[in-house]
């Protein structure tokens, strides 16, 4: 009995050191295949012959391991081999490259290269949600300089919750972002008006919010991580909540904007029955992400696609 304590303390220890090691060896082992494969891409991109792809791939690996500088660079080479690559491609570099030059707070250049990304790709929220936040950075800067009155420091703030706490809700910003979309899309010549979004949205429990778009939040009335967004399908996208009466639009996009919601599946489920009522509502068609007439078999290719993200984000966490 007396000697049974200790050595349960004993065993106890072990147990614990034996996960400590399992965990220490699966980060190291993480980190040489990161170096191994980083290396590898280097080596292969030094040759003049590299190309966008290649260079694509080592910039982004570069950016998860936070070497900025180097990151640009290989983009920058992408970018300008990127001509002949498909739209979808060039809008991906274009976006990498930005966000590694906002990473270095070069917000002009992050600027030029997310408004490439929109122009390759006009219906492409990450470059948008990040275009917006390096516009914010310019502006501020400019107050500074300046020395005028940023135009927020004349609203009364809420002290109830700090700015930046998961309360207020912001999107995911950064270059790793996934994101599922759903276009609602009028049926009518003459489009949907500004009068008949706003009652609609706010009839779901959508509050307008950070980017100028609307969000669902996880919990009511705009508290907690943002489910979904709804953006005008027509740019710039984002909406003027004060001048929402002479709005008139040809669709709306819905977008869950990932890794963000607590259970992503269902964040996309909720937008998809969202979806159906304001389609309802408002007299839309419902279309997926490449314009066409959703279908049983596009909602579960989404689905399952959210189902691999968070399994590799499950992965990327033990």
């Amino acid at each position: 009995m007396d000697f049974a304590l200790p050595q349960a303390y004993l065993l106890g220890l072990i147990v614990l050191l034996g996960v400590v090691a399992v965990v220490v060896g699966r980060q190291v082992l993480r980190v040489r295949q990161q170096e191994g494969q980083l290396a590898s891409l280097e080596s292969r991109c030094q040759d003049s012959k590299a190309d966008a792809a290649s260079l694509y791939e080592l910039g982004s690996v570069q950016l998860d391991k936070r070497l900025f500088a180097q990151a640009a660079s290989s983009l920058k080479r992408a970018a300008k081999l990127s001509a002949s690559e498909p739209a979808e491609a060039r809008a991906l570099i274009e976006n990498a490259l930005g966000f590694a030059l906002a990473a270095q707070k070069d917000y002009e250049g992050a600027v030029r290269h997310y408004k490439l990304a929109l122009r390759a790709k006009k219906d492409y929220p990450v470059a948008l949600n990040n275009l917006a936040f390096a516009q914010q950075k310019l502006l501020a800067d400019d107050a500074d300089t300046s020395g005028t009155v940023d135009w927020l420091d004349t609203l009364e703030a809420d002290e109830s919750l700090e700015p930046d706490t998961p309360e207020h809700g912001r999107l995911p910003r950064g270059a790793n972002t996934h994101v599922f979309i759903l276009y609602v899309v009028a049926q009518a010549e003459e489009g949907f008006s500004g009068t008949d979004i706003l009652e609609i949205l706010l009839a779901c429990d959508l509050r307008f919010g950070d980017m100028d778009f609307f969000h669902r939040h996880e919990r009511a009335s705009g508290r907690g991580p943002i489910e979904f967004s709804v953006a005008n399908m027509m740019k710039p996208g984002v909406f003027d909540i004060d001048n929402m009466e002479p709005l008139q639009t040809r669709g709306l996009m819905f977008f869950v904007t990932l890794p963000g919601p607590s259970d992503m599946l269902k964040a996309f489920d909720y937008m998809y029955e969202t979806v159906k009522v304001v389609a309802k509502s408002l007299g839309g068609d419902i279309q997926d992400e490449t314009r066409s007439v959703i279908t049983r078999q596009s909602l579960e290719h989404m689905r399952q696609q959210i189902r691999e993200l968070e399994r590799r984000l499950l992965v990327r966490r033990n």
